[in-house]
């Protein structure tokens, strides 16, 4: 069994890691989407939140650092390899690659269209381990969150997402029916309660 400084270590050295990599893109720093001329965050507040969700619910301190990292091979240019290089744990690498679109920092004109990304997602997540799976659950509620804010601001969907409510709530219908019964309760719950509201606010 790791010692406990050691998972400390590792979580705390993993979010030294995800706050740098989401400043220091490629592409230039990271932010959170949000509507015209509003305050877009540092991105990374979305990882931060999604560890959170995690670590509420009682997930291994593993699954915490993935919480953390979970954005990183898609949007930072990491690789599995790289990331597991990094911080010295495959597994945390192996369940951000679960979770990670392929493609996603490929230039626009090579990328397969988004319903296809979402697709291909909503499959691989399909196969994937509990601990990925609960990881998911983490993101999407985290996202869902997130829109029901802007959304309860008077503001529409497309406004500051790439799809328009009806869209998005396809996609976080499917990602349901895969996360009943599988996901531990607390973080299954949340991203129930969260749908919910999403789908109430674009009646």
């Amino acid at each position: 069994m790791m010692p406990a400084d050691t998972k400390i270590d590792l979580v705390l050295n993993v979010i030294r890691l995800a706050e740098y990599a989401h400043r220091n893109r490629p592409q230039g720093p990271h932010f959170r989407k949000a509507p015209p001329r509003q305050d877009r965050a540092c991105y990374f507040v979305h990882p931060a939140e999604v560890a959170w969700l995690l670590a509420d619910a009682g997930c291994s301190h593993e699954v915490v650092a993935a919480g953390y990292l979970h954005d990183v091979i898609e949007d930072c240019g990491y690789t599995t390899e790289q990331l597991a290089d990094e911080i010295g744990n495959t597994y945390v690498a192996e369940l951000v690659e679960w979770v990670s679109r392929p493609n996603a920092t490929a230039p626009d004109r090579l990328k397969p269209a988004l319903e296809i990304r979402n697709s291909n997602y909503l499959e691989r997540i399909k196969r994937a381990p509990i601990d990925a799976l609960n990881l998911s659950c983490a993101d999407k509620t985290a996202n869902l969150r997130e829109m029901c804010h802007w959304s309860k601001k008077g503001y529409l969907v497309d406004e500051f997402t790439s799809r328009d409510h009806s869209t998005q709530l396809v996609k976080f219908i499917a990602l349901n029916e895969v996360f009943h019964d599988k996901v531990i309760p607390q973080i299954y719950t949340r991203f129930q309660n969260t749908l919910a509201s999403f789908q109430g606010l674009g009646q």
